[in-house]
């Protein structure tokens, strides 16, 4: 097979749709996100004089899940993604490739993910959607760069908690333990991880209504759906790409008409 020939192989929408689903390839993706991440938690979140970081609360729960076994260090969430997803891809033995062209399109693909549920917040109204965003501190009170930040790590974090974690946690509970059915067992982690998302976001103070709460089961149930049916870095993105949209209409930064 000539090198042209495999290199169309390898971009059809077949491959690239089992492709991008691949661990090591989500964590190649992923990495300029974890690390402007730590960089802009860093210059953007973090107080110079007390050293004190303010942080997305699913990465504040993991930071502190991983000090009961006495690991220590604002760098752990972060490496802890890493870790996980390079033990996920040593399990499936999958082959080491890189391709950028790869992860543009993966870009691509995110940002338009993103848009149908920006859209359905805008449904809303432009100044309630912008609170539709990451569990985090008054967002209204930060730079536009902090919130790019908390965005950012919504996407990492959130998913890995709600969606990498929360709903294996939740299938193997319904169906290897409580024998559920599969189908019926993986319905259930659904719909459990959306209502544990939506909950979650009420735990920063934000003030409990029913449209808020429809509206973040509703993106739980749909961030859901992507991590199963497109993968991890697919729906990191996502997320991210959502909340940093929403910090820049709720910034005046771009409207959205």
């Amino acid at each position: 097979m000539s090198e042209s020939s495999s290199s169309r192989r390898s971009m059809s929408p077949d491959h690239y749709f089992l492709r991008s689903q691949e661990p090591l390839q989500s964590l190649i993706f992923m990495a300029p996100l974890i690390v402007l991440y730590e960089v802009g938690a860093v210059l953007y979140t973090t107080d110079p004089h007390t050293g004190h970081r303010v942080s997305n609360l699913a990465r504040s729960f993991m930071k502190d899940f991983l000090e009961l076994f006495g690991a220590v260090g604002d760098y752990l969430p972060g490496l802890a993604v890493v870790l996980v997803l390079l033990a996920w891809h040593v399990a499936r033995r999958d082959r080491l490739r890189f391709d950028p062209r790869l992860y543009f399109a993966m870009a691509i693909e995110s940002l338009a993910l993103a848009i149908p549920l920006l859209m359905f917040g805008l449904l809303i109204g432009p100044r309630q959607a912008a609170g539709y965003t990451a569990a985090a501190p008054d967002l209204s009170t930060m730079t536009w760069q902090a919130g790019v930040v908390f965005s950012i790590g919504a996407g990492v974090y959130e998913e890995l908690v709600f969606r990498l974690a929360a709903i294996a946690i939740l299938h193997m509970v319904f169906v290897d333990m409580l024998a559920v059915p599969e189908k019926r067992g993986a319905i259930l982690a659904v719909v459990c991880s959306a209502i544990l998302f939506a909950a979650y976001h009420f735990s920063a103070g934000d003030q409990f209504t029913w449209p808020k709460f429809v509206f973040y089961f509703a993106a739980g149930i749909y961030f859901a759906v992507l991590y199963v049916m497109r993968g991890f870095g697919i729906v990191v993105a996502t997320h991210a790409f959502y909340d940093v949209l929403v910090i820049a209409i709720s910034k005046g930064l771009w409207t959205a008409s």
